[in-house]
């Protein structure tokens, strides 16, 4: 894979997996449980500034933040990047390809 795919599909990988870690449930709610296992869903007496709860645990306030989501996950695919290898190409592909996916469904311009 040349330099520029393997970047962008990193780019696309991020996206896609942080969509998955925040927004979906996963095969088999393994996704949902991981969230509230973390503390995701264990909300606290203190509101945030918006006034909304937010999580007791440090990592439930990671979980609420896609922000930071993503940035972990940045540099895992960074690194995947950096240094290419086979099965870091396929992974990265795999989920850049799933990323592109998910852009074309949630922004197309059509309706089913």
């Amino acid at each position: 894979m040349s330099d520029w795919a393997r970047w962008f599909c990193a780019v696309l990988a991020t996206l896609r997996l942080t969509w998955s870690l925040m927004y979906e449930d996963g095969p088999a709610g393994l996704l949902f449980c991981l969230r509230n296992c973390l503390g995701a869903y264990d909300y606290g007496e203190q509101s945030g500034p918006d006034g909304r709860p937010e999580p007791k645990t440090a990592s439930g306030h990671f979980f609420h933040c896609p922000y930071c989501v993503s940035l972990a996950l940045a540099l895992i695919a960074a690194l995947l990047a950096l240094f290419p290898s086979l099965a870091g190409d396929l992974l990265l592909a795999w989920m850049g390809i799933a990323g592109a996916s998910m852009l074309v469904v949630r922004w197309r311009p059509w309706r089913i």
